[in-house]
């Protein structure tokens, strides 16, 4: 099946590599020596590391764990770590924004999305309760970096990443599992996760206008 799309046109050849450098079984059989990631990435051009950057920082986000720590904070730092989460939060989707719709506005937004969730990792890796193995790679800038700069920035950064997360190594299965469920449907077009989220954001938005007006 993926060889007869890829014949016909419909696929293009790269993003089987990226599939199978994600782990794909049948991109695999295709593809048995894809290389690496970062290269495999690159070929598919800046969004798809946009994307990687987003799946990454998704990944930190979610081991935070803030709902059980605010159950220790008062409420005061409570609020104030909500802050900070809702920042890297935001600087993800910021991210995700422009790779759906990379006009000037919405790089406009990645650029501020950088900012943010360098701020926000800076201010949440100084909270002892944050666990220091969850946080100490923390990317939530890399997005929002990655989509307002050259490619030349996520081909150098992304090598180091992968050691520091160790993704070519047995104790990377689970976030390189992560980057799968994200970026393999997207490169075989059979689905586009990233997509989903933004056009739920926007469904969400459109009917919380209408509420307010009714």
């Amino acid at each position: 099946m993926l060889l007869e799309r890829i014949r016909s046109g419909e696929l293009a050849r790269e993003r089987v590599v990226l599939a199978a450098a994600l782990g794909d079984l049948s991109s695999g059989q295709l593809v048995p020596e894809p290389g690496r990631l970062a290269d495999a990435l690159g070929v598919c051009g800046k969004p798809a590391f946009v994307r990687a950057f987003v799946a990454i920082a998704r990944s930190d986000l979610d081991q935070l764990g803030l709902p059980a720590m605010r159950g220790h904070l008062s409420e005061e730092f409570g609020d104030e770590l909500e802050a900070h989460y809702q920042a890297a939060l935001q600087a993800i989707e910021g991210a995700e924004e422009w790779v759906h719709c990379p006009c000037p506005r919405h790089l406009a937004v990645a650029h501020e999305a950088g900012n943010a969730g360098q701020w926000a990792f800076d201010r949440l890796r100084g909270w002892p309760e944050v666990a220091e193995p969850t946080i100490k790679h923390g990317c939530f800038e890399l997005p929002g970096y990655a989509a307002m700069s050259n490619l030349d920035f996520s081909l150098r950064l992304f090598p180091d990443l992968v050691e520091q997360r160790g993704l070519e190594s047995p104790e990377g299965g689970e976030l390189l599992e992560k980057l799968a469920l994200e970026l393999v449907p997207w490169a075989l077009g059979s689905g586009d996760p990233l997509a989903d989220r933004v056009t739920a954001r926007a469904r969400a938005g459109a009917d919380q206008d209408f509420s307010s007006h009714a």
